[in-house]
């Protein structure tokens, strides 16, 4: 079951509602606008209950401007809703209206707030003065994956794109994601990527993906057709594949090294199981890796150029707290050179990340950001040169796709990218470790939510309402999953037959009215619990036990009650039986473990939901603090090996789901002959900007 299903049930909060029009223009002229005033013209809106002693209409207020505030806003700079926009252009200069107001925020509580986990809506009237005032709209909403919210990169988007994590962004079919970089010596490369995404679709693909970027030193291209399951009650919670062409050519101080492969991809991710989501796959590849190194510059095992194969196993956990976020990773790859896989090479690496925040101020905040990175290729027979370890200021993915990364190379800020491979046998490492930490200080931000609605007490209440309404709603959902529900269900059908006995029982002889209308009413909730998914049937299920609307035992005693007839007394005390088995089947339902399961899923949900409140930015800036220490091996006295650091500073501005720059400068502490003292770092993500 997607997460829509499960969630698209929990109430929208809408605070406004229509209670009548207001009265028509009086030629008495209206009352100066005070407090009390605007508080009279909120009730008769809908907003508030009408205060004391002003049960009758006021003087006409004029409607000055009409608009909305959404803190997601800005993701619809390009995106038109012409009924809308007319909408809220005709309240514009007309009489106050309270059913006219209502009318028009209905249509932007039904356009803005559809299915989502978490609403909230308001009206305010603001700026009154003379006989006019604004009339604003204030909307705020979620929609988030309680799984999604445990992984190490749902973090990353907390920071870089929260309206992707909370899930409000507007899905167009199509978009064109540019992207930019720097590397040394002063070149600049760009590109975009064509993501297409097709939710819902029947077939086994839901995405795909064209990307090109060049054009100096760095080139590259890919074609990707995918597809993915969710389920965020599953064990499996996440499933993805991925196939893709590409096309790479990265540049050394040694000319390039060009590859271009078919690769195939699965992995999949579980529950969060105590705050841990674990996750594992798959990839195999094949195709070929070309460079320009001589045979002297390469160990005799390696080859410059050849056809190669490899299948690669990688496995994880992840995890993300309030201000805390981990995740660790592992990779082994069985590579050959040609098409079969015979076993020239194995590779391994491990990958730890961690990140770790704390507030010093109103949405200001000190991240501090540590990555460790491990590899070592064991080499059998023969290995292309292309796979070996490449290192400097880029990081090399281990596998493909973004929505797990795994480093698979060394990362060092101060030497320029695929400078850093030079060891006393060849070009390209066997071995390396390298660790980087990053320090941001958020020096100057915008604030995502505005504080007044941050801090306002009606919102508050709203929140932990509607987390109580879809904690209730899973809860109902776990529970429809024990084996004792289905038990329960399975008594109905008998149940159902009895009824009809009952009903035919009752309407031969005098009986009351009470009887007849519950039993009618039972066999509604009866037909509706055999007929629908367990998870609906829950809600039918409830009404049929004691307490509930329709409850069988009711049936029971009330048509029994006050009647001699022996067929009906019969009918009843034979329902009677069954009603006995259903109500010991639903007895021995473990509710407090689907309690417990859905707290545990929304206490994610509910953390994120406080982040994006209480710390996300719109934009900020933050400076940057780098260290760095790689090393790579077989070592040897040459100049080109031992350990290399970097030591840096730089700076990081943010513009959330549409552009985030960060660039700055490392020095080459301890350099070695031929290298550069230092070198820049650069790269400029702008997402999102073209969607049709």
């Amino acid at each position: 079951m997607k997460i829509s299903r499960i969630f698209i049930t929990i109430l929208v909060l809408v605070l406004g509602r229509s209670v009548g029009a207001l009265s028509q223009t009086r030629t008495a002229a209206p009352p100066p606008c005070t407090k009390n005033v605007v508080r009279v013209l909120l009730a008769q809106v809908g907003v508030i209950p009408v205060p004391p002693n002003q049960a009758t209409p006021m003087s006409t207020y004029y409607i000055r401007d009409v608009r909305i505030v959404d803190p997601w806003s800005f993701l619809r700079f390009n995106s038109k809703d012409e009924e809308l926009e007319h909408a809220i252009a005709g309240l514009k200069g007309k009489p106050l209206n309270a059913a006219e107001v209502n009318k028009v925020f209905k249509l932007v509580v039904d356009r803005r707030l559809a299915d989502s986990m978490f609403s909230y809506a308001t009206i305010n009237l603001e700026n009154c003065s003379g006989n006019q005032v604004d009339v604003v709209f204030k909307l705020f909403s979620v929609q988030i994956p309680p799984v999604s919210a445990s992984t190490f990169e749902f973090h990353q988007l907390q920071n870089d794109q929260p309206a992707v994590f909370a899930n409000t962004e507007d899905h167009p079919k199509f978009r064109i994601v540019p992207t930019a970089g720097f590397d040394e010596p002063k070149k600049l490369f760009a590109g975009a990527t064509v993501l297409g995404n097709f939710p819902g679709a029947r077939g086994p693909v839901d995405a795909v993906a064209f990307e090109a970027l060049g054009p100096t030193s760095l080139r590259s291209g890919s074609a990707t057709a995918g597809g993915s399951f969710n389920s965020e009650t599953r064990i499996i919670s996440n499933a993805e594949w991925e196939a893709q062409y590409d096309y790479s050519a990265l540049a050394t101080d040694r000319g390039t090294v060009n590859t271009g492969r078919v690769v195939f991809q699965a992995n999949a991710t579980t529950r969060p199981l105590k705050g841990v989501v674990l996750r594992f796959g798959t990839q195999l590849e094949g195709g070929n890796q070309q460079t320009e190194f001589s045979p002297s510059e390469l160990a005799p095992n390696t080859l410059a150029s050849s056809g190669y194969s490899a299948a690669k196993f990688y496995a994880g956990l992840s995890m993300a707290q309030r201000h805390h976020a981990l995740k660790a990773s592992y990779g082994i790859e069985f590579g050959s050179v040609g098409e079969s896989l015979h076993g020239d090479w194995r590779k391994h690496l491990g990958d730890i990340a961690d990140e770790f925040w704390f507030r010093i101020g109103n949405h200001r905040r000190v991240e501090i950001e540590q990555q460790l990175t491990a590899g070592t290729i064991k080499v059998l027979h023969t290995i292309p040169a292309g796979s070996l370890f490449f290192g400097g200021n880029r990081e090399e993915p281990f596998i493909q796709g973004d929505s797990w990364t795994i480093r698979g190379n060394p990362v060092i800020r101060s030497l320029p990218a695929n400078r850093f491979y030079r060891t006393r046998d060849s070009a390209g490492a066997q071995r390396f470790v390298s660790y980087n930490s990053t320090i941001a200080i958020t020096t100057w931000r915008k604030p995502l939510i505005p504080t007044e609605l941050s801090s306002d007490q009606d919102f508050k209440d709203a929140k932990d309402f509607a987390l109580g309404s879809a904690t209730d709603t899973l809860m109902f959902f776990y529970a429809s999953e024990d084996k004792n529900f289905e038990l329960a269900r399975k008594v109905l059908p008998v149940i159902a037959k009895k009824l009809q006995v009952l009903r035919d029982a009752v309407s031969t002889t005098p009986s009351p009215d009470a009887c007849i209308n519950l039993i009618d009413s039972a066999a509604i909730n009866v037909d509706g619990a055999i007929n629908n998914h367990p998870e609906i049937a829950w809600g039918f299920v409830d009404e049929l036990i004691p307490g509930g609307g329709s409850a069988l035992g009711n049936v029971v005693s009330v048509c029994k009650e006050g009647t001699k007839e022996p067929s009906v007394i019969q009918a009843a005390d034979d329902l009677g039986v069954s009603v006995t088995d259903f109500e010991a089947a639903y007895n021995l339902i473990d509710q407090n473990a689907a309690l417990k399961k859905a707290e545990n899923d929304m206490s994610y949900v509910r953390r994120t939901l406080d982040t994006i409140i209480e710390d996300v930015n719109i934009s900020s800036v933050s400076p940057l603090l780098v260290f760095d220490v790689a090393r790579i091996t077989p070592k040897s006295s040459d100049p080109f090996s031992g350990t290399r650091y970097g030591v840096g500073v730089g700076l990081r501005f943010a513009l959330v789901d549409t552009i985030q720059l960060s660039g700055g400068y490392a020095v080459n502490v301890h350099r070695r002959p031929g290298e550069p003292s230092g070198a820049f770092f650069f790269s400029l993500t702008n997402r999102s900007l073209f969607k049709f």
